[in-house]
């Protein structure tokens, strides 16, 4: 068993961030183990991933930098960030990443906003989002909002597009470290190596293994 880190499904494979060690493991869509890869020596605390349709970026809470992988998990090369960022979307010309107060540089829980040349947009406040919950984990973009997932609270809160107007939309109770939506369902990585999946509502969910 693994530390569950980050998951995404593409086409027709989840890919499963192992935290501890840092590895990703590949499974078919019914939860079959296909391979896993081992990412960079300096990957030490892989925090979260996201696939932009080309490659592969993976973050590093104890690292200012983000890792960037081909679709096979080879390693290409690194971009340098400000600080260490827990995790990563890529949303249009721009990348957001999060941060907790360990590792945003201030002391503060924030989004930062980067073009995709990976300078710092300067247009872009860094959102606080420490006023929802100071121990965040990850983020997701879905239907021109996004979600934070943080563990201080236990809870998903819901940003319109700018990050304003923040909403309590899911008091899930249990420690996670990964929040992700396909086309039906949101997923949740539960610290018990398991996803919870939940209807677009955030009712019901039903355990799923995900680590070998």
């Amino acid at each position: 068993s693994t530390s569950v880190g980050d998951v995404q499904y593409v086409d027709g494979f989840w890919y499963v961030l192992s935290a501890t060690p840092d590895d990703v493991y590949k499974f078919d869509s019914d939860w079959a183990y296909v391979a896993n890869y081992t990412l960079h020596d300096d990957q030490d605390d892989a925090e979260g991933f996201f696939w932009n349709g080309v490659n592969w970026f993976v973050t590093d809470s104890d690292d200012d930098k983000v890792y960037e992988y081909n679709s096979n998990w080879n390693f290409t090369q690194t971009h340098n960030v400000k600080d260490e960022p827990m995790d990563i979307y890529q949303l249009g010309e721009y990348w957001y990443l999060l941060y907790d107060d360990n590792t945003a540089g201030d002391g503060q829980e924030k989004v930062k906003r980067y073009f995709n040349n990976w300078t710092t947009d300067s247009g872009f406040s860094a959102v606080d989002i420490g006023p929802q919950d100071i121990n965040p984990y990850s983020i997701w973009y879905w239907g021109d909002s996004w979600y934070m997932q943080g563990n201080q609270n236990q809870k998903v809160w819901k940003y319109n597009s700018s990050w304003g107007d923040p909403q309590e939309e899911f008091d899930y109770g249990y420690n996670a470290y990964c929040i992700y939506r396909d086309n039906y369902y949101w997923y949740l990585c539960n610290a018990d190596d398991k996803l919870y999946q939940y209807y677009s509502n955030f009712t019901t969910y039903v355990n799923m293994t995900s680590t070998p």
